[in-house]
Order: C-alpha cells, then structure tokens, then sequence
C-alpha cells in the first residue's frame, strides 16, 4: 500500500466493490472525504495526488464507474451505471448510444443507422443495399448475396478487412487498358463482372486494347485476368474540346470471376453521393501514374473543393455533373486517365468520380477535376422482336446499374448520358 507521510490517515477500510479494491490502493483519507463523501472534481483529486501517474489510475476507476453523473444520455434517456461505462435507455423515438438520434430522420454520422443508403420518413427512416446485397433481418445491415456482392475488402481467409495498407495491393477493382503492344496506357473501374467504366478519352486512343482486371502495383501482378473488350460506348455528348461528359463504359466479351483481387466497386445512389459522400468523406484516388514509358500503381488522398473554390483554382467553369478534390499530398507524376475517386463507407467503398485529363503543366496539380458518377445513367435502346417498336429504357447507376443481362442480346445501342 501506499503513503506519502507517516501522519496520514489510514488506508479506507470499507468494504466495496470488487471494482474498487484498486482504490484502495491509491486512496488516501483527505481523498475519501474529497471524493467517496461527496462528488469532487479532477482538479479536487489532482490536489491529492503527488504524480500524474496515480492520479490517472485513480481518476480512470473513480470517474469511469459514476458516468451517469454528467448526464450523457439526450433526449430524456435514463442513464444506468456499469463497470467503467453507462447504457442509456431511450426514450421513444430515438436511438443510439446517447439517444442523440431521432428515428425519424437519417443520420450517416452514427453507428447506428443503415449500412448503406437511408430514406427519412414520418415515423422512421428506410434503408436499402448497394447493387448484391439484401437488408437483414434488422432492415439495417447489408448482408452479400454472394462473392460478386461490391465494394468489399477482403483478406486471404475471406474476412472483411477493416484496414489495408495503400503499398500492399492495389484496389479489387482496379483495372488496367492495355494496348496491342500489352503496355497499359490508361485505367479504369470494374462496374459489374463484366462491364468497365473509364474516360472517352482513354477508349478512343486505341481501336482495339484488353482490359487487365486485378494488376498488381505495376499492372503485372500473377493474379490479374486480361480479359477482352466486347463493345466500347463512349458518352453521347462527350465534347472532345472542353472534356465534358469525358466517360465510356467497355463491356467485357466474359464475366470476370469474382474473388478477393476482382470485385467490382459500388455505386452510390445520386442523393447519398452527393450530400454524404463527396462534401464529408475523405477519398481515395486509385490509377496509374506515368513513370517513364510505363505505368505504375498509385493512391492518393482527396479532400472535397468547394466549386467556388475550384473555379478560381483551375480559372474555369463547372457543370453540375463535375466537382473537385484537393490532393492532401503534393504529387510530381502524373496520373494516367480514368483513375478514379472512392470513398468508403461503414465497410462498403463507393465510387463517386473518375478523373479525366490531368492538369496542364502550368495549373494547379494540386486540384483535380471529376466526372460525378452518381450524376450518370445508362441508356439502353433495344428493338422488340415482336413488332418494330423501340423501347428506352433508363437505368442509373447505384439503383439498378443494368437492366438484366439477358436483355444484352435485343440492344440496338448502349449509351451513357448526363442525368437532368
């Protein structure tokens, strides 16, 4: 036991909880009629303690076992002590572990909450799953239908990784263009199992290229499948001068077996994009940066631009299907076309951009410009074998990316355009 004088009171002597033997330990008797009497503050126990060492070890037991003292629970939740914690039990209407959370509404900050997207209603709100999910039993967590299921990270053992490390591996869904002379000379997306998206700028460089699906760090990884473009549709509106709408969707001849390296990414649904995704999340760019003749794996860091201050960064104007990142870290390589922005979300990674031309030489590389993919629709005309009627049929991405499959064999054409 510990004294500091040979006056001091003796050790308290009561008996406690088997919590509380460790004050015992610590407690002298000035401190018990400070502290065990009545409620002091952390200033009253400093006052008795020599070093800061004992005061945390005392402060950690004594505050950690009373934190119903300071209330944490909003809404008129009834507060109930535990072992070094609380629980709060709410009261109608709300949720979460201080009740801060009106059920009513959709709060994406919270723990509690849906896993991926949220409608607000009268009474309570409504979730939904990204494209290979289903609501569990809860209606709130997003459960994979199968090994295709987007936008997961997995480890060898097929875990969920809650980390990864930026110079292990690139991104599941990462893709490599390749040329006829099997150099890769732009990147891309993995969408579905059997469909890419990239810039209209990297599809039209070359008639014919593959696609590597699952490349390494230097797009030559042993695990990478070269898989063979089918049809290449660029966007109907893509303006080759000022680089708008500068996207192209590449369907694959085959289906890219799904597993821990080729998983395509998820898409986000326009209104959780653009109002939790892009302005409150840090973001990921993964592509391809030139070295030389050749292409290397890169990630950077992104942060949203307010568009009035990308405009004055970059002297241009913006549409309402581009926005902006800022770089946290200064690069000196550039990127190759159709790198592209994800950002992650309880677990799930969502793509919410993809980069287009890299900056001119005498701008600013520090502020990169994005197609918005949530603001993307496919469009698929197809003639019905019954009669000469032609059908349109919208699908956007994130809700139902494509119509089923099946379907593929009546298309008459494939377009992206601008969502209005």
């Amino acid at each position: 036991m510990l004294c500091y004088s040979d006056d001091a009171n003796s050790i308290i002597k009561r008996q406690r909880r088997a919590s509380s033997l460790l004050l015992e330990e610590v407690l002298q008797g000035s401190l018990e009629r400070e502290c065990l009497e009545e409620r002091c503050t952390h200033e009253e126990a400093r006052e008795v303690f020599e070093n800061d060492e004992m005061l945390k070890m005392f402060w950690d037991i004594y505050y950690g076992g009373r934190r119903c003292s300071s209330s944490p629970c909003q809404h008129n939740g009834v507060c109930e002590d535990s072992i070094r914690g609380y629980t709060c039990t709410c009261a109608e209407g709300y949720e979460g572990e201080n009740c801060a959370f009106a059920k009513n509404e959709c709060h994406h900050q919270a723990k509690v909450g849906c896993d991926h997207f949220c409608y607000p209603g009268s009474n309570s709100y409504r979730c939904s799953c990204a494209d290979g999910y289903e609501l569990g039993k809860d209606k709130k967590q997003c459960i994979a239908l199968d090994a295709c299921a987007c936008g997961r990270l997995q480890d060898s053992d097929n875990l969920i990784s809650e980390t990864r490390k930026k110079s292990d591996e690139r991104f599941p869904w990462q893709v490599l263009l390749l040329n006829s002379e099997g150099k890769g000379f732009c990147g891309g997306v993995l969408l579905k199992s059997n469909f890419v998206l990239t810039t209209a700028e990297c599809a039209l460089l070359h008639s014919h290229f593959q696609i590597r699906v699952g490349a390494g760090p230097n797009g030559t990884s042993a695990i990478g499948k070269i898989m063979q473009v089918g049809e290449k549709h660029i966007h109907i509106r893509y303006d080759e001068d000022t680089g708008e709408n500068n996207i192209a969707l590449l369907q694959l001849q085959e289906h890219v077996e799904c597993d821990n390296y080729h998983l395509p990414v998820c898409t986000p649904e326009r209104d959780f994009a653009e109002h939790v995704l892009i302005p409150n999340l840090a973001a990921t760019v993964g592509g391809w940066r030139m070295e030389g003749d050749e292409l290397q794996g890169e990630e950077l860091q992104v942060s949203y631009l307010p568009a009035e201050d990308c405009k004055q960064l970059l002297n241009t104007s913006l549409t309402n299907r581009q926005f902006c990142g800022h770089l946290q870290e200064a690069v000196d390589k550039r990127l190759a076309g159709g790198s592209f922005l994800v950002t992650e979300y309880k677990g799930t990674w969502f793509l919410t951009g993809i980069l287009g031309s890299w900056p001119l030489e005498d701008t600013d590389w520090e502020t990169l410009l994005f197609t918005n993919t949530a603001r993307i629709h496919t469009s698929k005309t197809y003639k019905d074998m019954g009669n000469d009627k032609f059908l349109n049929v919208y699908v956007e991405i994130g809700l139902d990316l494509f119509i089923t499959l099946k379907m593929l064999s009546l298309i008459y054409g494939i377009y992206v355009f601008p969502y209005e």
